[in-house]
């Protein structure tokens, strides 16, 4: 009856403690071990408000964890909630100043590509007509994007060497968005700038190493291509001469610490972009399509 129908549950007590009920518990109070034992007794009435106590227990019980688990269903199909409103008041570079100068902005991120840096003189890669990638042919590629890719820099690194000699830093001054950097640092609201650019002219301008993150490599630094350590004063005279460099230790070909197609990034770069994002409150995205990834994931950060 009423007690099997019970059997193998358990509920919350009105102590916020758990009671469960088993079978064999719940047989010792089954109806017709009940009537039989106090069959022909003057302890009817009695027996009668034990069981009635019981049932209203069970009930209560039961009521209380329908209700609790009515709660939980309902904040579990709750939608979270988010405050959109606009943090600019006009999406255009005025509102994004007017943010700035409002104070708001304390920890701001700077996304910048090959864009910022064709008012200097440096040909961006895409552009039709006038991107680098359009105009490699002189350097007789199989395809454009070959110059960076390292099988094809093993067998034939002279075109390599040939575009590095007219990109290296030095030849080319700071643009104004490389100074508009710049500002941000000496405002201190600049978290960091994270660069797809080689050119290093974002530390042109004066701004410190440890805030710009140059995603692809630059001519900073240089390795052979198993490793080991060269000295950049020697590889730059190598490339303004136009003769591969060779490793002193192992005869490797040495380059310039650009990433190429299939390296993977320097580990500072998702080393920061882990610990900055979430604390950035403005994202600044300049010059660039962000068709690269995984440069172009930094977007997706939370």
């Amino acid at each position: 009856s009423f007690a099997t129908a019970w059997t193998d549950s358990t509920v919350e007590a009105s102590d916020g403690s758990e009671e469960e009920h088993s079978n064999r518990g719940l047989a010792e109070v089954d109806s017709t071990d009940a009537v039989a034992s106090v069959s022909g007794s003057d302890d009817d009435e009695e027996v009668e408000e034990e069981l009635t106590g019981l049932a209203a227990l069970i009930r209560k019980l039961a009521l209380k964890a329908e209700e609790k688990n009515a709660t939980e269903a309902a904040a579990e199909e709750e939608p979270a909630t988010f405050d959109t409103t606009p943090l600019l008041s006009t999406f255009d570079v005025a509102g994004v100043a007017e943010y700035i100068t409002s104070g708001k902005a304390k920890n701001v991120i700077v996304m910048v590509g090959a864009g910022i840096s064709v008012s200097a003189g440096i040909p961006d890669f895409r552009t039709p007509g006038t991107g680098l990638y359009d105009n490699l042919q002189k350097y007789d590629l199989p395809h454009p994007t070959a110059v960076f890719e390292l099988d094809y820099f093993r067998e034939n690194p002279s075109p390599f060497y040939l575009l590095a000699k007219e990109l290296y830093p030095g030849q080319y001054p700071p643009t104004p968005t490389h100074h508009f950097i710049h500002l941000l640092h000496k405002k201190r609201i600049l978290l960091r700038c994270f660069s797809q650019n080689i050119d290093s002219l974002e530390a042109a301008t004066g701004l410190p190493r440890e805030l710009i993150v140059p995603a692809h490599g630059n001519f900073d630094t240089a390795r052979c291509l198993n490793g080991h350590d060269a000295d950049v004063d020697e590889v730059r005279q190598h490339v303004d001469d136009g003769i591969p460099m060779r490793c002193k230790e192992c005869d490797e070909l040495v380059k310039p610490d650009i990433v190429f197609f299939g390296e993977n990034l320097p580990e500072r770069f998702h080393t920061l972009a882990r610990r900055d994002f979430p604390e950035c409150d403005l994202l600044v995205i300049a010059g660039t399509s962000l068709e690269v990834h995984p440069f172009a994931g930094l977007i997706d950060f939370p």
